[in-house]
C-alpha cells in the first residue's frame, strides 16, 4: 500500500512529460568568405508575433569556431508552451570579437508544433551601413517582404520601394510596376497614408504584388524601425510589409 501511495504521489507532482522537439538545419554564407577561429555562430527560435515589440527567444544554439559553410545547427526545445496562434521564426547571426558580420535578413517561419522539415538558412554580410540606424524619412526603402511572403525584385519590371520625404510629408515609390504618390502623417510610432495614387501602366507579371502593395499601404497604421529594416503594421499590429534600406538602382 505504501509503495502504491508513493507512486501515486510521484505521478501527481511530476506532471506530464515534456514534449521535446529537435529542430535541425544549416546556414550558408558567401562562398568566398572565411570565418576566423574566434567566430561565434548563433541560431535562435523566436516568438515574432508582436511586430512592434522585441522578439522573445524560445531556444538558442551557440557554436564557437563553426567552420566552413554550410553551418549545421540543432535546436532543442519544449513545444508545450508554444501557442498555435503565435508566429515563430528562426534568426541566425555570426559575430567576431562582438561585432556582427553575418545575419539572416529573411524570415524563416517555424510551426508551433515543431513539425517543420530541416531549415536551410542564408546568411548575408553586414556592412557598416547596416549597423547604423537608417533614418525613417528621406531614405530609400526597398520592399523585401509583403504579407509574409518574400518579394523577389528581379521578377518585376522595377524594384518595389518607398521613399518618405520629410519635405511636405510626401511619399513616393514604386509597386514594382507603377509609380506611387501619397501624403503621410506621423505621430510617434503611428503613420497613415492619404491621397494614395499611382500611374496606370499595364504589368501582367506584377499586378498581384502591386495590388497587395497598395492595399497594405492603405491598412498601415504603425511603423517600426530596427537599424536598416522598416516594418509597416496595421491597427492590430499585424505585420504587413518589411523594407530594407538601400540605394536606388542605376537607370
Amino acid at each position: 500500500m505504501r509503495i502504491l501511495l508513493l507512486a501515486l504521489l510521484g505521478s501527481l507532482f511530476s506532471g506530464p512529460a515534456l514534449a521535446e522537439v529537435v529542430l535541425s538545419g544549416s546556414a550558408s554564407y558567401p562562398a568566398k568568405m572565411t570565418l576566423p577561429v574566434d567566430a561565434v555562430f548563433e541560431v535562435q527560435l523566436q516568438d515574432v508575433s508582436l511586430a512592434d515589440a522585441p522578439a522573445k527567444v524560445i531556444a538558442r544554439s551557440t557554436q564557437i569556431s563553426p567552420g566552413k559553410s554550410p553551418l549545421a545547427f540543432s535546436l532543442r526545445f519544449d513545444n508545450k508552451p508554444l501557442n498555435p496562434k503565435h508566429s515563430y521564426a528562426l534568426h541566425a547571426r555570426v559575430s567576431v570579437d562582438g561585432k556582427l558580420v553575418l545575419i539572416t535578413d529573411t524570415r524563416y517561419t517555424v510551426k508551433a508544433d515543431g513539425s517543420d522539415a530541416a531549415q536551410n538558412l542564408e546568411l548575408v554580410k553586414v556592412s557598416e551601413a547596416d549597423v547604423k540606424a537608417t533614418p525613417l524619412q528621406d531614405s530609400y526603402w526597398r520592399l523585401v517582404q509583403l504579407n509574409g511572403e518574400q518579394v523577389i525584385s528581379a521578377k518585376l519590371p522595377n524594384e518595389p520601394h518607398l521613399l518618405l520625404s520629410s519635405a511636405g510629408r510626401r511619399a513616393s515609390g514604386s509597386t514594382g510596376c507603377n509609380r506611387i504618390l501619397a501624403g503621410y502623417a506621423l505621430v510617434g510610432s503611428g503613420i497613415h497614408f492619404t491621397g494614395l495614387g499611382s500611374s496606370r501602366m499595364a504589368c501582367p507579371d506584377g499586378a498581384a504584388i502591386e495590388q497587395a502593395f497598395l492595399d497594405a499601404l492603405l491598412k498601415t497604421k504603425r511603423w517600426k524601425l530596427e537599424a536598416n529594416q522598416l516594418s509597416l503594421l496595421d491597427a492590430q499590429r499585424k505585420l504587413l510589409m518589411v523594407f530594407r534600406a538601400g540605394t536606388p538602382p542605376k537607370p
